[in-house]
């Protein structure tokens, strides 16, 4: 199982259109395992499967709602539009 994981994510950072579509998808993905802290921040709490025995002892961030490389497109229109 940990290998085909691996494998599908080498599949996908070494395409950058799968690539995007994942970065873009993540958050959908992930919301049956948010977590909401006081503050209003969002955090993984447990996974199953293969990511259990990490996510039981520690919390991962929240997948971005708009990847990095979305937000950074939308800037450079922005700054052409002035």
């Amino acid at each position: 199982l940990l290998r085909t994981a691996l494998k599908a994510v080498h599949f996908a950072w070494t395409r950058p259109g799968v690539y995007r579509f994942v970065a873009r998808t993540a958050y959908l993905g992930a919301r049956p395992f948010l977590r909401r802290r006081a503050d209003g921040s969002e955090y993984l709490g447990s996974l199953p499967s293969i990511a259990a025995g990490w996510t039981n002892t520690r919390t991962l961030p929240a997948p971005a709602r708009k990847p990095f490389h979305q937000r950074w497109a939308e800037l450079e229109r922005e700054e052409g539009a002035k």
